[in-house]
């Protein structure tokens, strides 16, 4: 954010920026205290210019200066010639994926979704739109140096720091510049987690400090026009060096007539200490007339940015009726024109308009905001925002919109989904009869999501809310898959038997339970326990789902690898992988592919084994199943180690395993865990080997079993 003032006779200097940014200039007028993140900037633009891309992290509290920094970085590389496109996150949005990307790209969801079968079956569209978001971006980049800036991360959605993980690598080949940007201290944001992963990978990480003595000193002179005396420089440490509270103390002082300049130094003539934030808002809210403040306090309820339409159907009077106060609070500075909406002048600013209205009134406001947005039709997800953290309990209306919300959410963004299908449980009263299927669709948000230990503790709890043996039952098979990725089989086992058990559990609900017993079995290695079944669901054919066909199968090729014929172990799986991808969204939860190029991987047919990985990263993809995102990795690594490139088998299991730790998949690091083992100890590194083993054996402990048999031998 610019710190500018105005100009004018009698008033402070003007605090912006001389015309165009000098790279090589790293202290003016307007921008002072901050050479070394500005040279770290300038840098990046040079190397980009050059044909070399990196990512730029920004972070630091409210009124740091990360949007004057990005501001600059964007006018520099203007000047060189380079394509540009910037993006914001915030909190209103913080449930619609992908908006800050979309928004720096010109893209919208439709766009990204045509040509997708709105009929498809699927539980997670999240890497379908990166990957098309990435390959409209390649096109772009390929043509030359291109500087994307992203601001206020803090408040980005899962989808937007999901595709942050995988394009910034994917593309770091290209003269493609990432400068991204977080406000610090905000709690509940991944943001801090994809950074850390960046900043390892190699990114630029700039923490904007408080400004230093010398520093508040420069700005003082800078927009009083002379040297502060010592009373002056002890009431500015108030602001604790943050540029944007010190230039609205500065502002406020010279108004209130509070300073004089004197031989050349400016003295205070009022010793009163300035308040906080909130009074300064007040301040500058006081200056306005009543109806103007009204109106901006109803406007800060609808989020740091809003659309006039908005405001004034929430004063139900047309947009014409509020122009004067628009253009009053536009002319103080509290709002400005940003595209299509307006949006306060900082966000310090906002929230401390927001805090001048009462908590009752601000929540019967954001209640008639959501009820407004609901009468519409369409989306529900804006709404959604609202009634998040304002419904009431036993609110059939907002609970209406909130299941709404949840299904719009959950193809393209499950952990929104489970946001905000935990928060509709909240609001369910105990007797209310939709709450065990909202439970359900929480369950299965969260496992899709990764928050697995979450999802088996919903489903544990409602077993006993369940108002029929079928519904107990498909919460069991839930928690039967939800603890079967979190690399507990034993236990996945257990819930499935309990489920199986229910002598009304039919069709589609009893395919699935079975495919995840099959599936749990042969993670545990205890093939021939459910041979019975396995033979009765494939003698009986069609009559069992093809979820079962594929569980059964795949049990199958265990029992004849551990038996030594290998010709009929591949035979099976081939069946398997055959059957899997026609089948129903249910039956997707299980890639037959990776077991088939584990054991084409034992049989040294390498070329086999890495185009089957290839397919079934593509299938996961299309079929939307996010949580087996990390493990084509995790088994091409084993794949590298085969073929003795032990550089690329690391580099794809710790990849693989981030991936899993992120997302709390394990149902296959031990695999990957016992690769990095074997690395270390070829390369004659005994101390990393023990501590991938360390990794290797507390995962073991906590019930991850795949791969096991294989481990042990790295072990």
């Amino acid at each position: 954010m610019s710190h500018g003032l105005t100009a004018a006779s009698g008033s402070p200097r003007a605090f912006d920026a001389q015309a165009g940014v000098d790279l090589e200039r790293s202290s003016r007028r307007g921008w002072r205290g901050r050479g070394r993140e500005w040279r770290a900037v300038s840098a990046a633009i040079v190397a980009a210019e050059r044909s070399r891309g990196s990512v730029v992290l920004v972070e630091g509290q409210s009124g740091m200066g990360k949007s004057r920094l990005l501001s600059d970085a964007i006018e520099a590389a203007a000047a060189r010639g380079f394509m540009l496109a910037h993006g914001a996150a915030d909190e209103p949005s913080r449930l619609a994926p992908l908006v800050p990307l979309m928004t720096a790209l010109g893209e919208s969801p439709q766009t990204l979704r045509d040509g997708l079968d709105p009929t498809a079956e699927t539980a997670d569209l999240r890497l379908r739109l990166i990957e098309r978001l990435q390959s409209r971006l390649e096109q772009r980049v390929a043509r030359g140096p291109f500087l994307i800036t992203l601001d206020d991360l803090q408040w980005a959605d899962p989808t937007t720091l999901l595709a942050l993980r995988s394009i910034v690598p994917e593309l770091a080949s290209y003269p493609l510049l990432w400068i991204l940007a977080k406000t610090t201290g905000v709690t509940g944001s991944g943001t801090d987690r994809v950074f850390e992963i960046l900043a390892r990978d190699g990114a630029v990480r700039i923490v904007l400090e408080p400004l230093s003595d010398r520093a508040v000193a420069e700005v003082i002179d800078d927009v009083l026009g002379a040297a502060p005396g010592p009373e002056l420089l002890a009431m500015t440490a108030a602001t604790g060096g943050n540029p944007f509270l010190l230039v609205e103390l500065l502002r406020g002082l010279h108004d209130e007539n509070a300073v004089r300049t004197a031989d050349g130094q400016v003295t205070l003539v009022s010793r009163q200490l300035p308040r906080r934030m909130q009074e300064i808002a007040r301040s500058r809210l006081g200056r306005l007339s009543p109806h103007t403040r009204h109106l901006l306090q109803v406007a800060a309820v609808l989020g740091h940015s809003f659309r006039v339409d908005d405001l004034a159907e929430m004063f139900d009077e047309p947009p014409s009726r509020l122009l004067p106060a628009l253009e009053e609070a536009e002319a103080a500075a509290v709002v400005a024109a940003s595209g299509d909406q307006l949006t306060f002048g900082h966000e310090l600013l906002w929230q401390a308009v927001t805090e001048t209205v009462t908590v009752p009134v601000r929540h019967a406001l954001h209640r008639q905001a959501a009820e407004m947005l609901l009468r519409r039709g369409g989306s529900a997800i804006p709404a959604a925002t609202h009634l998040m953290h304002y419904a009431r309990p036993g609110d059939g209306h907002a609970l209406k919109g909130l299941d709404q919300a949840v299904r719009e959410v959950l193809p393209s963004s499950p952990q929104s989904a489970a946001d905000l299908a935990v928060r509709a449980l909240e609001l369910t009263t105990p007797g209310d009869p939709d709450r065990v299927d909202r439970t359900v669709t929480a369950v299965y948000a969260l496992t899709t999501s990764g928050r697995l230990p979450e999802a088996a503790d919903f489903a544990r709890t409602a077993m006993g809310q369940a108002q029929h043996p079928g519904q107990a039952a498909r919460l069991r098979s839930e928690l039967a898959y939800a603890l079967l990725l979190a690399g507990r089989p034993a236990d996945a086992v257990c819930e499935a038997e309990k489920a199986l058990a229910q002598p009304d559990l039919t069709g589609d609900k009893r395919g699935l339970a079975e495919q995840v017993y099959l599936r749990a079995l042969y993670a545990v290695h205890d093939f021939r326990r459910g041979r019975e079944l396995a033979e009765e669901i494939i003698d009986s054919g069609r009559q069992h789902s093809r979820a079962a066909q594929v569980g059964a199968r795949m049990l199958f090729s265990y029992l004849a690898w551990s038996d030594g014929k290998a010709a009929d172990g591949i035979s099976h799986v081939r069946e398997a992988v055959r059957i899997a991808p026609h089948d129903d969204v249910e039956a997707r939860r299980v890639h037959p592919r990776l077991h088939l190029a584990t054991l084409l991987t034992d049989m040294r047919r390498l070329e086999e084994a890495d185009s089957h990985l290839t397919q079934v990263a593509e299938e996961i993809t299309e079929f939307g199943q996010t949580a087996y995102a990390p493990s084509p990795a995790i088994f091409r690594a084993r794949l590298r180690l085969a073929e003795g490139r032990l550089d690329d088998a690391a580099a794809e299991a710790q990849a693989g395993l981030a991936d899993a730790d992120q997302m709390g998949s394990h149902a296959f690091v031990l695999l990957g865990l016992a690769v990095l083992v074997a690395v270390a100890v070829r390369r004659g590194e005994l101390d990393a080997a023990a501590g991938h083993a360390q990794r290797y054996e507390e995962r073991f402990e906590a019930g991850a079993r795949f791969g096991a048999a294989w481990g042990r031998w790295a072990m």
